[in-house]
């Protein structure tokens, strides 16, 4: 999956790339905080907390152009929703999502900005 899409988050915003690169700017400054709020919420088996930080991270993944980490989001988001709770499936999304945004920060870090 593509891990960030310009095309899609120029489209979000009307083509206006000032625009774009603060959003993606805040993406990348917010990144490591909601990164350790997961693993503070998984270390600690806060569902609650898990739910909402995937929740807010599929939110702005999506508004960013970001498809791969609001994929992985949203499939934690619907472990999280799903009766009875699978840990073992909760743990795999947590880990896809982990390493969905370490792939998006390498990929900042690199200074590439598509694909």
């Amino acid at each position: 999956m593509t891990i960030y899409d310009r095309v899609a988050a120029l489209s979000a915003v009307a083509g206006d790339e000032y625009t774009v690169q603060l959003l993606l700017n805040e993406f990348l400054r917010i990144l490591p905080e909601s990164e350790a709020a997961l693993r503070t919420a998984h270390d600690a088996m806060d569902y609650p907390a898990m739910f909402n930080a995937a929740h807010k991270l599929a939110g702005s993944a999506g508004a960013i152009g970001a498809p791969a980490i609001q994929a992985a989001a949203s499939s934690l988001q619907y472990a999280l929703n799903h009766k009875p709770l699978q840990s073992t499936q909760i743990n795999a999304d947590i880990s896809v999502l982990l390493d969905q945004i370490a792939r998006f920060q390498q990929r900042f870090s690199l200074g590439v900005e598509c694909g």
